[in-house]
């Protein structure tokens, strides 16, 4: 009965650095995505250069940015509140 609770723990530190690990994967695979898509925009911007098009493509840039720093705050943000909760089961 008294290992019981070091299996409990166990298992919620492993979760806990799943989930964690989970977080971060999730932060770079996102962070390539918007990284592909400014990319484009930039190559698009260069080529249309000169065309009405080229405000439009401007724009939708500065969205993507825009959008792109908003998704690593939010990502930053659950990647610290897992490691928060990990030194917290570590230290309790």
């Amino acid at each position: 009965m008294k290992d019981r609770p070091d299996e409990d723990a166990v298992e919620r530190y492993r979760t806990i650095i799943d989930i964690r690990n989970l977080e971060i994967r999730l932060f770079w695979q996102r962070s390539n995505y918007f990284l592909v898509l400014n990319t484009a925009l930039g190559t698009g911007l260069f080529v249309v250069r000169g065309h009405g098009f080229a405000v439009l493509l401007s724009l939708l840039g500065l969205t993507s940015a825009l959008l792109w720093l908003c998704v690593n705050l939010g990502g930053k943000f659950w990647q610290v509140r897992w490691e928060q909760r990990l030194h917290d089961e570590e230290r309790g």
